[in-house]
């Protein structure tokens, strides 16, 4: 039998019972550990559960992580991903959870509910040790666009590559200008490469302009001075030839 849960002030969860838990998988990865705590109470028995919630980010520990219990607040998980709690709760207890990313990070899959029990190494044997129930949630960077707009001065150069991250992406316009959406994480770096083969006069050649997805602004502009060597002409020197002189 099953119930679902609501947890007063005290971390005392009560409630009636319903049916079987919801489950949705998923790159955060939220391990909860459910472990009996105490005895159990008078009637029927309600017992001390701890709760350990550990939340990362391509497995790497992520802080700031919110989680919620059956819709009460149970607090953040800290510098090394856990959150550690103890409420009191009947064995078979279905517990709604909820868990918030932090705000650079979306939600990709989450338990939707965690049922209390008991699992222990030894099956249901007498004196086996729980090891606890671990469930798994993931949450993964979000992604941002942004419009990257480049403008050349000094010279005429419409035609030329762009290159971004070493991929060639477009070519500028006749007014040496041009307009790049882009879309990746939060300060992801971009190189944006004005390629200058087919140009061996400008200065400089091949310059590289950097930037990073910057979700306070939804545009960014970049400027690229050019100017052009002057070929100096070869002046050809005519040697004089003396012819010999007469002489009387």
């Amino acid at each position: 039998m099953r119930r679902h849960i609501a947890i007063d002030a005290a971390g005392n969860v009560h409630g009636a019972r319903v049916g079987l838990p919801r489950c949705c998988a998923g790159v955060l990865a939220l391990g909860v550990v459910l472990s009996s705590a105490c005895a159990a109470d008078e009637g029927e028995a309600r017992q001390g559960f701890s709760l350990s919630f550990k939340a990362s980010e391509r497995d790497q520990p992520l802080p700031g992580v919110r989680i919620k219990l059956a819709d009460e607040a149970l607090g953040e998980t800290d510098d090394e991903g856990l959150l550690n709690v103890v409420i009191r709760a009947h064995e078979g207890d279905i517990l709604a959870v909820d868990a918030e990313c932090p705000e650079r990070f979306s939600l990709v899959e989450a338990p939707a509910t965690v049922l209390v029990h008991r699992v222990n190494t030894l099956g249901n044997a007498a004196g086996a040790e729980d090891r606890g129930l671990r469930t798994v949630v993931r949450c993964e960077p979000k992604l941002w666009e942004q419009l990257i707009i480049v403008r050349t001065e000094g010279a005429s150069v419409g035609g030329l590559p762009v290159r971004l991250n070493g991929a060639e992406v477009g070519r500028l316009g006749a007014g040496g200008t041009t307009h790049l959406v882009v879309r990746g994480v939060e300060q992801r770096p971009w190189v944006i490469t004005l390629n200058t083969d087919s140009r061996p006069d400008l200065i400089p050649q091949n310059p590289q302009l950097s930037a990073s997805i910057d979700r306070t602004q939804t545009v960014i502009q970049l400027r690229q001075q050019f100017s052009v060597e002057r070929v100096k002409k070869k002046v050809r020197k005519v040697r004089r030839i003396e012819r010999p002189q007469r002489i009387e």
